[in-house]
């Protein structure tokens, strides 16, 4: 299963950039046709689609599909006996630039779990500490609204798949960027998914301008006015890349 898979292609999809992600894989979905098949299945995208109220489906670039975040050891006897509150996450607080994600348990969780919660904040300020049962149960989250953090199990160790939705539907943007994903993958991998994710986007977005009521409603030129901010977005994504290859340069 998931597990299996995950273990068979560790050393091939595994990146470390410690603190923010100690450890992450990348890619498994070009590795695994398992993976790949579960991730793109139109029951499951169906399912996710009737949860969140409109049509989703899974993101376009392969290395946004069951991305692993993985806690490599329990938490320390000293710490574990702090509690919580003295964790740090395993995986910094952050939102996602994508719409909306999927995050799924794949430890078996003990009865007796520490910890292990991904932490969600409201608008509010609250913190919600959102828990897993057991392996195989999800949390679908608008991870580009809801900042939110991967928490260290004290007692265990936490390993969670997370996979990125978009919308079905041209008419909503999203604005997929590469200023998290940079920092864990291969760089010329990502940035050619991205480059071609984003011209397939826009190619859809601009023939969706002919779906649109073009009878003085200002759809169209609203329209033309989001499309005109993803080209723009698109470019200013692609700067990272500038970035690392001087840093790597220098």
């Amino acid at each position: 299963g998931v597990k299996s898979e995950r273990i068979r292609f560790q050393d091939a999809t595994t990146f470390r950039n410690p603190p923010f992600a100690p450890c992450v894989q990348r890619g498994l979905t070009h590795y695994s046709s398992f993976i790949d098949d579960l991730w793109s299945s139109p029951h499951l995208s169906n399912l996710l689609s009737s949860i969140v109220g409109i049509p989703i489906e899974p993101h376009g670039m392969a290395l946004e599909r069951a991305h692993v975040n993985v806690q490599e050891k329990k938490m320390d006897d000293e710490l574990a006996k702090g509690g919580d509150d003295e964790a740090k996450p395993v995986f910094g607080w952050h939102t996602d630039s994508q719409p909306f994600v999927c995050i799924t348990m794949l430890s078996d969780v003990p009865e007796d779990a520490r910890g292990g919660e991904t932490y969600v904040q409201k608008a509010d300020g609250e913190v919600l500490k959102l828990q897993f049962p057991a392996a195989g149960y999800s949390y679908v989250l608008q991870g580009s609204v809801l900042p939110h953090a991967a928490m260290p199990a004290l007692n265990y160790e936490r390993v969670t798949m997370i996979t990125s939705f978009v919308p079905s539907s041209p008419l909503y943007g999203e604005n997929t960027d590469l200023a998290l994903a940079v920092n864990y993958s291969n760089t010329e991998q990502l940035k050619d998914e991205f480059q071609r994710y984003r011209s397939e986007y826009l190619r859809k977005r601009v023939s969706a301008l002919k779906l649109l009521n073009l009878d003085g409603g200002g759809g169209y030129e609203k329209m033309l006015d989001e499309i005109l901010k993803d080209v723009e977005h698109t470019r200013n994504s692609l700067k990272v890349f500038s970035q690392v290859f001087e840093g790597k340069s220098k």
